[in-house]
Formats: structure tokens, sequence, C-alpha cells
């Protein structure tokens, strides 16, 4: 007598994925529709593959979910391992778990748009650890703390986005600059072609982005870049955790929230513009900071980290920043006085 082979019942409500949708955003809505929630049907369907063990709150579902989970839903809803894999977002443009609880980044205006339509869905984009911005309506993403079942499928009026977006952050020349930082850096992460030059204006990027979000000496330079309302304590760097201070040493990744993402990349487009193209932000806080880079005390973490990395630029982004700000922890007022003016932060 032979065993017979089980052959698990397909689902029966199973929702179209949006061409640019995300596995993660598609997974939830398709859980929605049979009236549970992600991670229960993805524990139920896991068990059912044999991987029970997995925990499902780890689990990275935009960009590597286990392989059972791929199989498991591909017999269940009779789409191929194919079209499912091509809704991942690729490894080298992922983002790095930081032990937060967002649902998920989503502009504002497309979270509307879709709210009127009665289809909201996570672009596989925005998904990606340097998309801080839509690349159609050119603000900021924001993040909220509701499941992503509720975001997407409830009837909500206000998903209580989380963090502040207050437009003279973002005036347009820095978003444009912002755009192309988050498509060059695309690019290169997949190989895609790109000159030369423009590699290293990423690496520069980068690098300016690790520099300006790590904790030095219990805070960052991030923090100087959000009004703090007279509170002094740290609020974001990278690894931004509820409760752990990173230094330079604990950062090898870029491990943040949206918000930290976000800030990091928005003041490495600001400095690098200020030593490299054109001013773009005449915040009070970024000329503080600016000014901060040109005065850095000699053996300071942060003096010691910026030498560390300016040493390791092309030799025309070094002789930039030395013009700019002096060389790390040996520069001066003269240095900010005769390129920038006076310092006012009136």
């Amino acid at each position: 007598m032979t065993e017979s082979t089980h052959v698990p019942r397909r689902m029966a409500a199973v929702p179209e994925p949006f061409a640019d949708e995300s596995f993660g955003s598609w997974l939830a809505r398709l859980a929605d529709a049979h009236f549970t929630t992600r991670a229960e049907l993805a524990r139920a369907l896991l068990a059912e593959s044999g991987e029970s063990g997995v925990k499902v709150d780890e689990i990275d579902y935009n960009s590597q979910p286990p392989v059972g989970l791929i199989e498991a839903l591909s017999k269940r809803t009779g789409r191929t391992r194919s079209d499912l894999e091509d809704m991942l977002v690729p490894t080298a443009l992922a983002i790095l778990p930081c032990g937060t609880s967002e649902s998920g980044p989503y502009c504002p205006s497309c979270w509307r748009e879709d709210h009127a339509r009665g289809s909201r869905y996570i672009r596989r984009q925005w998904c990606e650890r340097w998309t801080v911005l839509c690349e159609v309506h050119e603000i900021p993403l924001r993040a909220s703390r509701l499941p992503v079942e509720r975001l997407l499928c409830a009837g909500l009026h206000d998903p209580a986005w989380l963090g502040e977006t207050r437009i003279s952050m973002w005036p347009a020349q820095l978003r444009a600059g912002l755009l192309r930082a988050q498509r060059l850096i695309r690019a290169l992460a997949l190989h895609g072609p790109i000159p030369a030059d423009a590699a290293d204006r990423v690496r520069v990027l980068t690098d300016l982005s690790l520099l300006v979000g790590t904790a030095f000496d219990g805070a960052s330079l991030i923090d100087q870049s959000v009004d703090l309302e007279g509170d002094a304590s740290p609020k974001l760097s990278w690894r931004d955790a509820p409760s752990a201070a990173f230094c330079s040493a604990d950062v090898y990744e870029r491990r943040g929230t949206l918000e930290v993402r976000q800030r990091a990349l928005r003041l490495a487009v600001v400095i690098l513009h200020r030593f490299v193209d054109a001013a773009i932000s005449a915040r009070a806080e970024d000329v503080a900071i600016l000014a901060t880079l040109n005065l850095l005390q000699p053996g300071s973490q942060l003096a010691s980290e910026c030498d560390r990395m300016v040493r390791s630029w092309p030799a025309q982004y070094r002789a930039s920043w030395e013009l700019a700000f002096g060389w790390p922890g040996q520069g001066g007022a003269g240095y900010f006085t005769r390129r920038y003016g006076p310092l006012s932060l009136s």
C-alpha cells in the first residue's frame, strides 16, 4: 500500500499583487483577506512546511522570508516561486533590523491617494535602506507603529505617522540632492552602470551618513539636526534601540529607524554639498554642525573617526574637505569664516 501525497488546499481569497508591491505588504493583505495577521498566517504556513521553529516576529518579510514560507505560499495561492521572489528587495538594499516596531515606510501623499482608491500597499522601493523620500511626490517617507494589516486594510483616516517633517528641513534643492543620492546608491548596490566619479560620491555619502549617525561621547550629529526643544538627551543614532547608546566601535552596519536613516542621509547630503557642490541648507542647526566639523577638538572620538574617514577618500575629496573644514582635529575658525562668513544662529 503506497502512501498518498497530501495536496494542500488552495486559498480562496488571494489578492493580486501590485506591480511594485513588496512581499511583506502582499502577505499582510493576504492575511487580512483570511481574517488573520501576517505573523499568524506565516506561523501556520511554516508549520505546514516543517519549519515551525522560526520566530515569525523576527522574519524580514520584505527581503529574506524563509524558503519554506515561499514554497507553502506558492502551493496555497497558485503563484509561482519566481512571482513571489520578484517581490523581494535585494539583500544589498534591504533595511537592516534594529529592534523597532515600525510597520513599514509609507509616503503620506501616496497613502491619501491609495486610501481614496481603497487599495493601500507598500511599494518595494520604500523598503530599501537608503530610500528616504518618495520619488513620485518628492517628500519624506513616514512610518507608523500600527500593525501592517491595520495600516493597509482598515478604513483609517489617520495612520498616526511617527516623527516630524517640518518644511524648513526639506527645501526643494535638498530634496533634489537626496533623490539623486538614493538613486546613485541603488544603482551602485545593484551593480548597475555608474561612472567612477559617481561611485566615489556614493562612497563619500555613505561614509558621512555613518559618521553623523554614530553616537560619539554619548550623542550623534543628527541629534543636533533636529529641534530638541530643550531636551539635551540623545535622540537619534545608528542601531537606534530603546535601551542602548552605541559608540563608533559598535557600528559596522547602518541599523536604524526610518527617522535615523532619513536624518543621516539628509545631513550627509548637506555636508557633501557644503564642501563639494553648492550650499543647499541654511538652517541654524545645520550651520552649527558645519562649525562643529570645522572646530573638532584634537583627540576627540569624532575627530579621530573623521580623520580616519577622510584619509580613505579619493584625493579630490580629501582636498575639498581640507579647504572647507581644515584637517579633522587640526582646523580652526578661520577656515569656516573664509568659506562661509561669520557664524550666525539667529
